[in-house]
């Protein structure tokens, strides 16, 4: 038996029902057999629905449940936390990845003892600290100009504020007091120590990782 088909705005054939199967035709594919008056869609020929492409039902994919980890906010003070708000933070986590929180500005309140900064910026603050002060140990008294001691002296209050400021907040991120920077040494660990992950008594992390409201 002779065919014709219409494939891709062009009248192909003669074929054999062999050769119409090396083309994806539809079941609207219009075809004309030589025992037919007119042309027909290829679905009314019992002889070629074995070539319609049939495509499956769309896979519902099941993504596995949401684990907050141990050290999450919500893991380590459950009580603090509404099954609602659980059930929000880890629809965010599945959306949104884990530490995705909009990451505090560095260097937003110099002066205020409140809050909390990351690492990064506790450091670049005693290294601003440490430029200021490391003329007056290198330079000899004697000779240091009048306008330069003056310029270093109106500095000097502002300066030790914000040391102080910068290291009760950084203090503030592992979850201590302010005082805690007195501490001999203190202040070099917390060059290297981890902040507490998520909100604590003292704000959100600066660097926006598990922060969630309570």
């Amino acid at each position: 038996m002779i065919y014709y088909i219409y494939y891709n705005q062009q009248q192909l054939g003669p074929l054999s029902v062999e050769e119409i199967g090396q083309y994806n035709i539809s079941p609207t594919t219009k075809v004309w057999r030589e025992d037919q008056d007119t042309w027909k869609d290829a679905i009314e020929f019992e002889e070629l629905q074995q070539f319609f492409l049939k495509t499956p039902p769309p896979l519902e994919i099941i993504p596995p449940p949401i684990e907050l980890g141990k050290n999450h906010p919500i893991a380590v003070h459950p009580h603090l936390y509404s099954e609602q708000k659980v059930n929000e933070e880890k629809k965010y986590i599945e959306k949104n990845g884990f530490g995705a929180r909009e990451k505090q500005p560095m260097f937003k309140r110099l002066f205020s003892f409140k809050g909390r900064i990351r690492r990064l910026e506790y450091g670049l603050s005693m290294l601003i600290y440490f430029i200021y002060v490391l003329p007056m140990e290198l330079i000899d008294e004697n000779d240091l100009s009048q306008g330069f001691a003056i310029f270093w002296l109106l500095l000097f209050i502002p300066m030790v504020w914000f040391n102080f400021a910068q290291g009760a907040k950084r203090c503030h991120d592992r979850g201590n007091s302010g005082w805690f920077q007195i501490i001999p040494f203190y202040g070099l660990w917390m060059l290297f120590a981890e902040g507490d992950l998520g909100k604590n008594e003292y704000g959100d992390n600066p660097k926006g990782e598990g922060n969630i409201s309570y």
